[in-house]
């Protein structure tokens, strides 16, 4: 599980970009840990589902967001470019919780290694 976005209270809050540990992402906000309001999750089978989410759950399709989130994919998969990525310069990634103490703070980073 790789989290890039905000911590609060030890759970992803605002927006966010989650890489499940089966290969499925999400990209949109995050609230108590959960994709909740505007979020496109492509799973790793390559269906894609876009629009408004409440605890997790897809509660309004949008599909011509996930036909856009498609195509720019095909695009940057033509491009050489990994789709769904960020560009690295703007995230920090974490790959646990944030460490006590750094549960509020943007960008928080924790591998485990000390």
């Amino acid at each position: 599980f790789v989290y890039s976005g905000v911590w609060q209270n030890g759970e992803m809050q605002g927006k966010g970009l989650a890489t499940y540990v089966n290969g499925d992402t999400y990209e949109g906000t995050f609230v108590a840990g959960m994709p909740q309001g505007e979020g496109l999750m492509r799973d790793s089978t390559g269906e894609v589902r876009a629009g408004d989410w409440d605890k997790g759950d897809l509660i309004r399709s949008d599909p011509e967001a996930a036909a856009q989130a498609m195509a720019e994919e095909q695009a940057a998969a033509a491009e050489g470019a990994s789709p769904g990525s960020p560009d690295a310069a703007d995230t920090i990634s974490t790959e646990m919780q944030p460490a006590a103490g750094a549960a509020d703070t943007p960008d928080s980073t924790d591998t485990g290694a000390n």
